[in-house]
């Protein structure tokens, strides 16, 4: 699998917002490599503690754009 590169910078500025902000990650990937993810973040220089990851469950729901409806209410609810 070849694996995206994150943009320039984009670690390093979330690592400047206030402590009382969570990181909330929201990815197409499948739900079977979150440890990868979570690894990936890391090297990348992502913080990861405290954080939450949104995956897709399943591999039938790749083609659904762009989340199930289940998942897109945990992260409204996770805001409100």
């Amino acid at each position: 699998m070849r694996l995206k590169k994150p943009i320039l910078a984009a670690a390093r500025v979330i690592k400047q917002w206030p402590k009382q902000f969570k990181s909330i990650y929201i990815t197409g990937r499948l739900e079977r490599i979150k440890t990868l993810t979570f690894s990936e973040l890391k090297r990348f220089g992502f913080p990861i503690q405290d954080s939450r990851l949104y995956m897709i469950e399943r591999e039938d729901q790749v083609f659904i754009f762009p989340f199930s409806y289940h998942t897109k209410r945990a992260v409204i609810t996770y805001y409100e």
